[in-house]
Formats: C-alpha cells, structure tokens, sequence
C-alpha cells in the first residue's frame, strides 16, 4: 500500500507518530512518501527513518501546490496524524482526488472522514492506535479501494457551491427567525 503524508514543518502534524507507528508494525507492504517541508525536531526522527525504512520511504520535500493532487493520486491512502486541527485542507484535497484518509479523530478531520467509509480513524497521540489503523487499512486492500469512491463523493460537501449554499441557508434562517421576533 503507498501511503502518502502531506503537511508542512510543524510538530502538531504528527509525523513523529507516524513514523513510530510505521516502525512498530511487523510487516512490510507499504510504503510511506512524505510531500512538505520538514525542519526542526522532525529532522533527526526523519532521518532514522530513512535508514530504518530504507527505499520504503521517499521524501520529496515542498513541492508546488499543481504537483500535488497528481502526487496523491498515484498513492492509495493519505496518512493525518496531526495532534490537533480546525480544518485539514491536505485531508480534504486527499479525499477530491479519491484518497481514502487514515486520520486522527480531531476537530476538521472527524467531520470530513466517516470511519470505514470514507477512510479509517483513530485517537490523537497515540502512534499504537495509528498502527492499528494502518494494519487494518493493510489487511483490508480491497475495502480501502471501495472507500476510494466514497472519498470522492464526501468530497463534494466541501464544494464552493456547497458551501455557499449552506452559507446562504443559514442566512435566511436567522433573518427569519429575527423577523418573527424568535432569539
């Protein structure tokens, strides 16, 4: 299974626990390629990884915003790790492009992601629960393929069009409300 990790340098985005859960699972059908620029207390871990891992890990640092839906859909599943989000833009454009998300139940992400359908949850800091995820994305192939359907589609709820129709929905309502005199 490739899997994908796309964020930017910051310890809140859990590559850390990635890469621990990727080290604790006792196999070896997958591989991990990391998208963004990774700096700070990422790089030493980073780097043990690399020689853990050996050619099952690519790195391919910052790459231009038009070069990565391409990247995602050569890949089967965009790894979230994060500690914590409002709202994950890479988990939303991981599941436009038909990529079924393994990530943490918080915030942006456990509204986007509907656990076996759309892609797999799991608790914040915990790289064993993560490891669990990903062995049941790994033992589950032909699942994680059907969820590439229900990625796309959960997608569309996130449209501008959507968006902006809910937007103007809500709108309506509290002038009505307010008109009738109601709180």
């Amino acid at each position: 299974m490739r899997l994908l990790f796309v964020a930017r340098a910051a310890p809140h985005k859990g590559l850390a626990d990635l890469l621990s859960a990727l080290t604790s699972l006792a196999r070896a059908d997958w591989s991990l390629t990391i998208v963004g620029a990774i700096a700070g207390e990422d790089a030493p871990s980073l780097a043990a990884a690399a020689e853990r891992f050996g050619p099952r890990l690519t790195v391919f640092g910052a790459q231009p915003l038009a070069e990565v839906a391409e990247i995602m859909r050569a890949h089967d599943a965009l790894v979230v790790p994060s500690r914590y989000e409002n709202f994950c833009n890479a988990a939303l454009e991981g599941l436009a492009c038909g990529l079924p998300v393994i990530g943490v139940s918080v915030g942006g992400i456990r509204d986007m992601v509907k656990h076996r359908s759309n892609g797999v949850l799991f608790p914040p800091r915990n790289p064993a629960a993560l490891a669990a995820a990903l062995s049941w994305a790994l033992d589950h192939p032909a699942k994680m393929r059907r969820m590439r359907a229900g990625a796309r589609s959960s997608a569309r709820h996130y449209s501008w069009r959507a968006i902006t129709d809910l937007t103007h929905d809500a709108l309506l309502s509290t002038l009505w409300r307010r008109q009738r005199g109601d709180p």
